[in-house]
């Protein structure tokens, strides 16, 4: 249910990267949900990743701002949860909301929709 920007998306993508080492550096351990389908179209795992001590990785990037609700129906279990998230680091201004990362989503991005 969510997405960070791409690499080359600078400086985003450096940013969204360093949230995550910093909440699991490589090597952590990591508890892994899925909700009803594994894989997306373009076959990539969709899972919920969650810490030793419970918090969800998902939910902390999304509570740093370093990371946007994309949904991926049927996969919703945590839609409403999480867009509650984001919109409390949207309203705070938090992490990348700060500036205007978001402008171009990391999808669109992707898919060659934005003036680079």
């Amino acid at each position: 249910l969510i997405d960070t920007p791409e690499m080359n998306q600078d400086p985003w993508g450096k940013m969204a990267k360093e949230a995550l080492e910093s909440l699991a550096p490589p090597g952590t351990r990591l508890h892994i949900e899925h909700d009803l389908e594994l894989r997306d179209r373009y076959n990539r795992e969709l899972a919920y990743l969650y810490l030793d001590d419970g918090r969800s990785v998902n939910e902390e990037l999304l509570r740093m701002g370093v990371a946007l609700l994309n949904i991926y129906p049927p996969n919703i279990t945590y839609v409403d949860r999480f867009r509650a998230i984001q919109e409390e680091a949207v309203l705070g201004k938090i992490g990348l909301w700060a500036f205007d990362a978001f402008s171009c989503t990391p999808a669109d991005h992707r898919a060659g929709k934005c003036n680079l």
